[in-house]
């Protein structure tokens, strides 16, 4: 089957090679992807990928024809969501403003074959919820970080809650930083080994943790936890310095 090859070439990112596949699929070229995302293992990264995405074709080499994979839209934008390179942000912009309504204006990706294609139709389905679903990701990770910033906003606003690492500056001790402080309220047994407090100062009104959740480049949800103390709290760390005698 003879495959029309189209390289697209940006001056910033490189070249990734084009065509469209037998269901009528506009698909990039795996290798030439990673390259520009900065993603080593190409045979690691397509395990990561959805099996019905990849699809492999036969190009013409300086030797004999070559089996090369290439990818399908949806497929790229998992691919691109392993990378943390800062090409992945322009690389996805450049596809799907430019590439992408390339390769179907003068590819074969045409209407009738939609239609009369079952595969194709499910195959574009996907392509199209894989898009929504990165939206929908990015969205609600601006919404969760918007909400998280505006809380704390309003708790330190009200001067009721103090970040933990800002009470170094507010008691003013010397020879107290932030790395002294958190090392004595360890000895102390008032904060763990991950710099949380325990519960019992958390129940007490000492403290206060505030988790936020955020989705990573995997689309893996993880957690972060910040320390916010209240005035009782920052006279606690007082005085369990100078229990500590690093200070009179």
């Amino acid at each position: 089957m003879e495959n029309n090859i189209i390289p697209y070439t940006s001056s910033s990112l490189g070249t990734i090679r084009t065509t469209v596949d037998p269901l009528g699929r506009p698909v990039l070229c795996l290798k030439d992807a990673c390259a520009i995302l900065h993603i080593g293992n190409v045979s690691d990264a397509r395990k990561r990928l959805k099996k019905e995405g990849v699809v492999k074709i036969q190009l013409p080499t300086s030797g004999k024809p070559q089996n090369f994979t290439f990818i399908t839209e949806s497929n790229l934008y998992r691919l691109i969501l392993q990378s943390r390179k800062e090409e992945a942000e322009p690389f996805v912009v450049w596809v799907t403003e430019e590439v992408l309504p390339a390769i179907r204006r003068t590819g074969k990706y045409e209407l009738r074959s939609v239609v009369s294609s079952p595969e194709t139709a499910q195959a574009l389905l996907e392509d199209h919820a894989a898009l929504l679903l990165k939206c929908s990701l990015l969205e609600k990770d601006h919404k969760e970080t918007e909400e998280a910033r505006q809380f704390v906003k309003r708790a330190t606003d009200s001067g009721v809650l103090k970040d933990l690492l800002d009470v170094p500056t507010i008691l003013a001790i010397e020879g107290i930083d932030k790395v002294k402080m958190l090392s004595i309220l360890r000895s102390s047994g008032i904060l763990n080994e991950d710099n949380l407090p325990f519960q019992e100062y958390i129940d007490k009104k000492y403290f206060r943790v505030i988790a936020f959740e955020y989705g990573d480049s995997k689309c893996t949800i993880k957690t972060n936890k910040r320390v916010f103390v209240y005035k009782t709290g920052i006279n606690l760390i007082l005085k369990t310095i100078k229990k500590e005698g690093e200070i009179i």
